[in-house]
């Protein structure tokens, strides 16, 4: 028998990993969850989940410290291939666009551009704040920026404060 002080929601975490990875060898799961989900593993014992959580963690943790060169950023500019540039920060869209975004390729629009604007007028939200997370890719390089054509629009301070309180956390500074 299980003897560990687990709550419910931890529980239910720990089993559909089990059901979901053990079926498919994939696991789809909010990325800002990530500590929670490999909390819930030590304490149930589920050794597969804590290796895997581990192992993602540790991923997350080379992408935040990554920098990604102007030119590196442009070679993936394509629609089956777009990283979307948000307040500096680089994030992969590509399969996102196919797979969730409500908006199909709408963020396409902004190929070759910030998408800061974009971003701000439509998911302006603290749901797609907390995406964001698991799409992060790394920074720009802070010199590289200049070289990227600017939104066409300014976007708001109040903006780029509340997306910065969801980001600061994971994110090199802005």
């Amino acid at each position: 028998p299980l003897h560990a002080p687990i709550d419910s929601l931890s529980l239910d975490r720990v089993v559909r990993f089990l059901e979901l990875f053990g079926a498919t060898g994939t696991f789809e799961y909010d990325a800002t969850l990530g500590s929670e989900f490999l909390a819930a593993a030590r304490a149930t014992g589920a050794l597969a989940m804590v290796e895997f959580f581990t192992s993602e963690q540790a991923k997350f943790a080379q992408r935040a410290q990554r920098v990604i060169t102007f030119e590196e950023w442009m070679q993936h500019q394509m629609d089956d291939d777009f990283w979307c540039l948000i307040d500096g920060g680089v994030y992969d869209l590509t399969k996102f666009m196919r797979t969730s975004h409500p908006g199909g390729t709408a963020p396409l629009q902004a190929v070759q551009r910030d998408a800061s604007y974009w971003f701000e007028i439509y998911h302006a939200t603290d749901v797609s704040y907390t995406l964001m997370k698991g799409l992060y890719v790394g920074q720009l390089k802070p010199e590289d920026l200049e070289r990227v054509p600017p939104t066409p629009h300014p976007v708001s301070p109040e903006f780029l404060q509340h997306l910065r309180s969801f980001t600061v956390h994971w994110r090199q500074s802005a």
